[in-house]
């Protein structure tokens, strides 16, 4: 009985610090709003989680060999000050898209499924409108867990080809 109780006190203490730590920050931004050149909100659906429902959210499998290639890049000059991806390719609509991975760990799907999405319309000047499905991505995982977020640029080269 009292390792029940302990356990319902722990948790209700763990429940608390998240909502504190969510109404610092609503209140920071809010005072920070009149500076700001964009817009933002706050998603109230992860008000009141607890640690273990936000960690279910993060999904992702590590290489273990950590050899990933290494690619040299030139310096590119001068940047612009912003840059808006919808405004520099207005018609691809997958870059309006704002993809919702629910309860499932798959943030490695849903934003890999965006880049593929995006990078299609972009190379083909804005013709190509096809929506690589998140959920083809995660068939391959044995649930919302996690994947293997470095081995989708392969998924995504037999996808096209």
């Amino acid at each position: 009985m009292f390792s029940i109780l302990l356990l319902l006190a722990v948790s209700s203490t763990f429940a608390a610090h998240y909502e504190e730590e969510f109404l610092k920050m609503k209140s920071h931004l809010s005072k920070m709003r009149a500076d700001m050149n964009w817009e933002f909100g706050l998603n109230s659906r992860f008000n009141g989680m607890s640690e273990e429902e936000m960690r279910q959210l993060n999904g992702d499998n590590f290489d273990a060999s950590g050899s990933y290639p290494v690619k040299e890049v030139s310096t590119l000059g001068d940047l612009p000050e912003s840059f808006d991806a919808r405004q520099k390719w207005p018609k691809c609509q997958s870059m309006r898209l704002i993809r919702d991975q629910s309860k499932c760990g798959s943030c490695w799907a849903v934003s890999s499924a965006s880049v593929m999405s995006d990078r299609q319309c972009v190379i083909s000047d804005q013709e190509d409108q096809t929506y690589i499905s998140d959920e083809y991505l995660l068939s391959c995982c044995p649930n919302c867990g996690s994947g293997y977020k470095y081995l989708q640029i392969q998924i995504y080269t037999s996808i096209i080809s």
